[in-house]
C-alpha cells in the first residue's frame, strides 16, 4: 500500500531513528518529527502504519516498533 507524505515522513523518521540509536522512537518523538504536538498524532501514524504493513509493535509496551522487510515491487 502507497503511504502518504506524512505517513512516508513518519517511516523514515523512525528507520533512521532505529539505525542510529539501535532501538525505536517513542510515539512523542514521532509526533515531534513530523510536526504535531500530541502524542496521540505519533500513535495514529504508529497505527496507519502497521495497518499498511510497514512496521510492527507491541501495544502499551514502550520502544517495541520494528521495520518490516516489504517485498520488492
Amino acid at each position: 500500500m502507497k503511504l502518504t507524505d506524512k505517513e512516508q515522513e513518519a517511516y523514515e523518521f523512525i528507520k533512521r531513528y532505529i539505525d542510529t540509536h539501535g532501538y525505536s522512537p517513542t510515539t512523542r518523538e514521532i509526533s515531534h518529527s513530523i510536526g504535531f504536538s500530541t502524542q496521540r498524532t505519533g500513535s495514529k501514524y504508529m497505527e496507519k502504519l502497521k495497518k499498511k504493513g510497514y512496521i510492527n509493535y507491541t501495544a502499551g509496551l514502550g520502544r517495541t516498533i520494528t521495520i518490516n522487510k516489504l517485498p520488492t515491487p
